[in-house]
């Protein structure tokens, strides 16, 4: 529900498990209400349907209502467009180079179509669908693996066919350019970016994404979030709950400008990766007075951050692998900590840093493994870089923000 408000897409109930004796929709319609969520039969605008998966019944409803919403919202493909979509996830394959799941949004995908894919561009070789089968075109609506990009493409972004090879590397290009100027900025969603919104009077909330160690926790620091007061903006929780932080965290934190609150609690290795690469920030807290203190601090405009780098990982690169399809591997020994995929990775040269990007690919002998740890071997793909030599070293690093 949080992240559908936020996102500001539309919404159908789908209450399931009708086929059983305690079933009570009535329950749901009211827990809905107090999510500010009214359905049609509670006087509300809503959409709900009665269902049951198991059993079939409802769900010609459900497809029926889908339909009813989408043609309201007018949401049309056209077969006969040049395709367009979005990247769902990509993957390196050593024998058949980058491929990428993604999902066709509008116009058809056919085979030997001239693609791009945010910095990411190629010509599709091959395509298949979820059960490996070969297609020669993909539909709207339809998933497919699509080979054929000359790197890996970033899950999220957005496939575009265009008329030929130039027109396809000057997009990428040009992405790839815009890409670097915004990364050599300051990071978008950081807490000090809203404060500045919030001096010019271009915002009037300070949103937060709130995760504790225990339920109890939550209530304590979000009764003492939501008792804070300013002249000029306010706190609002769009999400509080218990539990490390979780990449659906991050995604909702992205998706409406938030920062994330852990208080007490980590987050998981996978949200801190996808955090890094969608500039979410993550502040981290021990002490209650601490975190109210910043918050009232921020709300006011008074803030100041202090930004650390913390060492994850450090590896030398002892040979370097060009590859036919334009994508250099780099054979590295982890000579500290550990070395992970999605990582933040920098690329240095007796000293100098060369390259700021991330890890997009991780292997082990044959096997793409997530993490490597002090002493073992590697190859590593770097999104974006090519330019490796003998000796150059790799680090990961993790960036955090605390109060001055």
């Amino acid at each position: 529900i949080d992240h559908a408000k936020a996102a500001g897409v539309p919404i159908v109930v789908a209450i399931n498990k009708m086929d059983l004796p305690g079933a009570d929709p009535e329950r749901v319609k009211r827990q809905l209400s107090e999510r500010d969520l009214l359905v049609e039969d509670w006087g509300g605008d809503v959409i709900s349907v009665e269902l049951s998966a198991r059993t079939g019944e409802g769900l010609d409803d459900l497809l029926e209502n889908i339909l009813v919403v989408a043609e309201l919202a007018e949401l049309k493909a056209n077969p006969d467009n040049p395709a367009t979509g979005v990247i769902i996830e990509s993957k390196l394959d050593r024998k058949r180079g980058p491929s990428a799941t993604l999902l066709v949004q509008d116009g058809t995908l056919r085979v030997g179509d001239y693609m791009v894919a945010g910095n990411v561009f190629g010509r599709v070789r091959a395509i298949a669908d979820e059960q490996g089968k070969p297609l020669k075109s993909v539909s709207p609506g339809m998933p497919a693996e699509v080979m054929g990009f000359g790197s890996l493409p970033v899950a999220g972004d957005h496939v575009k066919v265009v008329p030929d090879d130039r027109t396809a590397r000057s997009m990428a290009d040009a992405q790839d350019k815009l890409r670097t100027a915004q990364k050599a900025q300051a990071r978008a969603l950081t807490l000090e970016e809203v404060i500045n919104q919030i001096d010019a009077g271009d915002v009037k909330e300070l949103k937060l994404v709130l995760k504790a160690d225990v339920q109890g926790s939550v209530e304590a620091v979000q009764q003492s979030l939501e008792g804070l007061t300013a002249e000029t903006a306010k706190v609002r929780i769009l999400h509080a709950g218990s539990g490390a932080i979780t990449e659906s965290d991050v995604l909702l934190a992205s998706a409406s400008g938030a920062i994330v609150i852990g208080f007490t609690i980590g987050a998981e290795t996978s949200a801190e990766r996808l955090a890094n690469r969608m500039g979410v920030e993550i502040r981290h807290y021990d002490i209650i007075y601490q975190l109210i203190d910043d918050m009232q601090q921020a709300l006011n405009g008074m803030l100041e951050p202090v930004i650390t780098e913390t060492l994850v990982g450090r590896a030398e690169i002892r040979e370097v692998y060009p590859s036919r399809r334009g994508i250099t591997i780099a054979g590295c020994r982890v000579t500290e900590g550990r070395i992970t995929r999605g990582g933040s990775v920098r690329v240095l040269r007796d000293g100098k840093i060369l390259h700021d990007s991330v890890i997009a690919s991780l292997r082990h002998f044959r096997e793409e493994v997530n993490e490597i740890t002090n002493g073992s071997d590697c190859g590593v793909v770097v999104q974006g870089y090519n330019d490796f030599e003998e000796g150059d070293i790799l680090e990961v690093i993790r960036q955090d923000r605390g109060r001055s």
